[in-house]
């Protein structure tokens, strides 16, 4: 659960002031919205089939109808993806489908925004292939050859993106009202927060230049990993262009390849979550969009990671907190959990003693079977859902790290079968804050 700082006025320029929301869109929301409506309604029939499928039909037609809905929409069914512990399991599983992947903008249109953003393109460029090699929500990537023969990549905001996502986050946030008044129960996760917090998400991946920082950030703190970060070019980059070295490289899921490639996979999965603890407890920074899509191996052997628009920060007290947090579930020491989980909460009126109690009770559900078989990942998924009901508000990055570190625990597992970031976990504890007991 993220904090909920809805009574207050968000410096968000996506969001404040609210957008007006243009008739258009406002019919294309309805057309979609009803159209999936009437889908569901007539492929579910009560009497015919079980509680479980008609839920499932229903998260089905809601991921199509935020796919039509476009850019704000994919990215929000992303979040809700990637958030196990927060939103309902059955819509996380539907929401895991939806692609990022629409039709790209006619060349033309990019062709303009290069000019106008660098000026002069045949200057700079000797070539650059219109034919984008990714098409996604936010921006395009095109492969191009400077004057001097050096290939890169152009990633290109498209056009028009901050009116279409400004009257996207009005109907969203006035949804969330909406849903709060209507079913209190709501709540509990804080959709009106999430929705801030993802509009803040918004506005840091809609800033190149910020993006290039991270790059160069991150860069330093890996130093000495087998990791590969492109190279920027910061004379032809700009809030909404971004100039970087190409990587070629196989894509970290597919598997056959990188076996055929000698690539051995036990050592991988450790460089992709070790150097994600190792950054954020050490550093307080670490990249927070890591899937597949945005890793590749390279010829070298080397770790390439892509795309830094969503990273995130933490500062020294939560940095301990959190690697005391992993101690206690890498050694087995459940009964630590708790205290840890709400330590790092931001809410002031919360019963800790309660929460406490609930969170205890929980960890003792999973200390009835052998503790060498305890799925210490459910657990911490367990432990934040059980923290929401009890109002605990974690920080939107400690919320994006634990994301991360449950999502790459499951990809470890789909590299190396035996892998488990808790069950291994001895040897990423050398990446903990130092001085964590």
């Amino acid at each position: 659960m993220m904090a909920d700082d809805s009574k207050e006025i968000s410096s968000n320029p996506l969001i404040q002031p609210p957008a007006r929301i243009g008739a258009r869109r406002i019919a294309q929301f309805t057309k979609v919205g009803l159209r999936h409506l009437v889908s569901f309604l007539c492929t579910s029939i009560p009497d015919k089939m079980t509680r479980y499928t008609f839920a499932k039909n229903g998260a089905h037609q809601m991921r199509l109808a935020f796919q039509e809905l476009g850019p704000s929409f994919i990215k929000l069914a992303q979040v809700i993806s990637s958030s196990p512990g927060t939103f309902p399991p059955l819509l996380v599983e539907e929401f895991a489908h939806c692609q990022d992947d629409v039709p790209p903008e006619p060349w033309e249109q990019v062709a303009k925004t290069l000019e106008e953003e660098l000026l002069d393109l045949r200057g700079h460029f000797r070539w650059i292939d219109w034919t984008p090699i990714a098409a996604a929500s936010i921006a395009q990537v095109y492969p191009a050859t400077l004057a001097d023969g050096t290939e890169v990549v152009l990633k290109v905001q498209r056009t028009g993106l901050d009116q279409t996502l400004r009257q996207d986050l009005a109907i969203m946030l006035t949804g969330a009202h909406l849903l709060v008044r209507l079913v209190p129960s709501t709540s509990a996760v804080n959709p009106v927060g999430v929705i801030e917090d993802f509009a803040d998400n918004l506005v840091q991946e809609l800033d190149f230049a910020a993006e290039a920082s991270h790059m160069e950030r991150l860069r330093g703190i890996l130093k000495g990993w087998p990791i590969r970060i492109p190279q920027v070019y910061n004379n032809l980059s700009t809030a909404k262009v971004l100039c970087m070295e190409r990587l070629y490289g196989i894509k970290i899921s597919d598997t056959t390849a990188l076996l055929k490639a000698g690539i051995y996979l036990p050592n991988l999965v450790d460089t992709i979550v070790g150097s994600l603890i190792y950054s954020a407890l050490n550093y307080g920074f670490f990249h927070g969009d890591g899937h597949p899509g945005n890793m590749l191996v390279l010829p070298s052997g080397e770790l390439g990671l892509l795309d830094f628009g969503i990273v995130g920060q933490l500062n020294d007290e939560d940095r301990i907190t959190v690697s005391e947090l992993l101690a206690a579930l890498i050694d087995r020491r459940f009964d630590q959990v708790a205290l840890a989980v709400v330590k790092l909460s931001q809410a002031t009126n919360v019963d800790i003693a309660a929460a406490v109690a609930d969170l205890n009770q929980l960890t003792a559900k999973y200390l009835s079977g052998p503790i060498d078989q305890i799925p210490v990942a459910r657990l911490l998924a367990d432990a934040i859902r059980s923290a929401n009901r009890q109002g605990v508000i974690l920080p939107k990055d400690l919320v994006l790290l634990f994301k991360q570190i449950l999502y790459l625990d499951g990809l470890g597992r789909r590299l190396n079968p035996n892998f488990d970031v808790f069950a291994d976990g001895a040897r990423f504890k050398q990446y903990l804050a130092p001085g964590t007991v």
